[in-house]
């Protein structure tokens, strides 16, 4: 008898024990506690991730989502394609439910599709990516799109209407998969301009925009830097470009200030750009000037006055004199 409890005994502790494992499989994400501010919005974190994987790999990524908002929100979360553009000022663009001839939101699997965070509440969630053995050598792009749910209404209120203005958040944390292998890595520089219009300016606070092309079938990170020289062809600032994505088939731009507040002639600023792949690089130069026109105006009226008031004062000195 004894014996039969101590196997029953036994029973039980090994089906907690597989359960609690299971739980603890299932539930791979971490909830906790943090100190933040109140300002109604939500953090996803990071913006960007990349991955090499061969073939048929696999791996997994955490994203983060912190909530900054007073009440309980239940958050959505969901993978989509995304793809460059050749409108500058849009470098990615979300497909929803399309897909991209780079399409990854098929291999991205959330460890949850929902989930509930209080006030201050950060919840870290594992993402797997998960290739196909026939993935062709490459680049993958896809997100991990965290929305907040919309509030329901309570039934039968008379403000239903005016409460029907839900705002939705929807932010993106990006991933870009490099599947291994031959690959077709294609870029160019393909303008240099002012940002301001011109060629001629009253200061030297202008800002340099520089055109990146994407080519290929995977995504190239450009940087380099650019000179300006004066009209004797001095150096007189080297300004650095910060490495920046540009997915396949995309034309990126980046801004890079150049402030110069005392500035007078003519000056020249070359871009040297990395391509960002075989030590590769594109060169481009313009020309422009810099002439504070409206002091000079202010000057050259000053000067004139002075030499009018000296004019009158000697020819009425002289005058006396006579």
């Amino acid at each position: 008898m004894a014996f039969n409890q101590k196997k029953i005994l036994i029973s039980i502790c090994a089906t907690l024990a597989v359960l609690l494992i299971g739980a603890i499989a299932i539930r791979a994400y971490t909830v906790f506690q943090t100190t933040v501010e109140n300002r109604n919005d939500f953090v996803v974190e990071p913006a960007k991730q990349e991955v090499d994987l061969n073939p048929g790999q696999s791996a997994t990524v955490n994203i983060s989502v912190t909530s900054r908002i007073k009440d309980p929100v239940t958050f959505d979360i969901k993978s989509e394609d995304i793809v460059g553009s050749n409108n500058p000022q849009q470098p990615v663009v979300l497909l929803g439910g399309d897909k991209s001839p780079y399409s990854l939101k098929d291999y991205l699997h959330p460890e949850v599709n929902q989930f509930t965070l209080h006030f201050g509440e950060r919840i870290q969630i594992p993402v797997k990516v998960d290739l196909p053995k026939d993935a062709a050598p490459g680049g993958f792009y896809g997100a991990v799109i965290v929305s907040n749910a919309p509030s329901k209404l309570n039934a039968g209120s008379s403000t239903a209407a005016a409460q029907a203005a839900t705002i939705i958040s929807r932010i993106g944390s990006l991933l870009f998969v490099r599947v291994l292998g031959p690959v077709n890595q294609s870029g160019r520089l393909s303008d240099f301009r002012i940002k301001e219009a011109g060629p001629i300016y009253q200061n030297g606070n202008l800002t340099f925009q520089v055109y990146f092309n994407n080519d290929g079938n995977i995504h190239l990170v450009p940087y380099g830097y650019i000179t300006v020289k004066n009209m004797w062809g001095a150096t007189i600032d080297q300004l650095p470009i910060d490495a920046y994505f540009a997915l396949p088939h995309s034309l990126r731009y980046r801004e890079i200030p150049w402030g110069k507040n005392i500035a007078l002639g003519r000056y020249t600023a070359t871009v040297t750009l990395n391509r960002g792949y075989a030590s590769t690089t594109d060169d481009m130069t313009i020309s422009f000037w810099v002439i504070p026109y409206k002091i000079m105006i202010i000057v050259i009226l000053i000067i004139l006055i002075l030499v009018a008031l000296i004019y009158f004062f000697r020819r009425n000195f002289e005058l006396k004199r006579k």
